[in-house]
């Protein structure tokens, strides 16, 4: 983990990698694996940042200090006496896996009597080809992961909003929604009240998403990727 100081004057934000989707298959090629931590992380109260072999942690009651922040907090896995050699203390790297209740469960098994929760897909389209590629390869894989009645929705976003109907075989179909400002509830009528289907189960609408995926090209033009229309905000709306 870096120091504050190589945080700040660093070029790039400095971040993690979350893969819900992760098959849990082991890094055959990694000669040291990261050690795997079955429970919840341990995060600052503050700025939510996670525990780590940098952190102060005072050896009486287990609160620890952020080293990002300098805030104090609790630390519910505290072991008097025995926590230097937790694998928070130990290791550079760490694998958390979440234990999550079935209720909290995003993806329920084929013969889960629950409705599997939809999942739409948000897809910048103003990538160049050397991002598309592993993009195209990557939702699919993603798709191909997903319980079979899984709800999936795919939309686009650049200059407009497309909102891709799955009831269609072999070809790609949307509804556009201009991307210049907020769309207004006449611009959102016929995505919610038309024939359209927006959301089908992975096992009835992979073959037309693939179709879909493949149908995306690199933005045109030489404008710099910073600087390409996005209307991130009008497709959240």
């Amino acid at each position: 983990v870096p120091s504050v100081v190589e945080i700040a004057n660093g070029p790039v934000p400095f971040g993690a990698i979350f893969s819900p989707l992760d098959t849990g298959i082991e890094y055959d090629n990694a000669a040291n694996p990261p050690a795997v931590l079955r429970r919840d992380p341990t995060r600052c109260s503050k700025c939510g940042a996670y525990i780590n072999r940098f952190c102060a942690v005072d050896p009486n009651d287990g609160k620890w200090t952020c080293v990002f922040c300098g805030s104090s907090s609790a630390w519910s896995y505290f072991s008097p006496g025995d926590f230097k050699s937790s694998l928070e203390m130990r290791e550079g790297v760490i694998e958390w896996q979440q234990q999550l209740l079935p209720k909290e469960r995003s993806f329920s098994s084929l013969g889960s009597s629950e409705v599997p929760t939809p999942i739409l897909y948000a897809i910048d389209e103003t990538l160049d080809e050397e991002d598309l590629a592993p993009l195209r390869t990557a939702l699919i894989a993603a798709l191909q992961a997903l319980p079979s009645t899984t709800p999936v929705g795919i939309l686009t976003y650049g200059r407009s909003v497309a909102a891709y109907d799955l009831s269609h075989s072999g070809v790609a179909a949307a509804d556009v929604v201009s991307g210049a400002r907020p769309p207004s509830t006449a611009a959102l009528a016929p995505l919610l009240y038309g024939a359209g289907a927006y959301f089908a189960p992975v096992h009835v609408c992979l073959p037309i998403v693939q179709a879909i995926v493949g149908s995306f090209r690199p933005d045109g033009g030489n404008i710099a990727a910073a600087e390409r229309a996005r209307c991130l905000g009008a497709a959240l709306e």
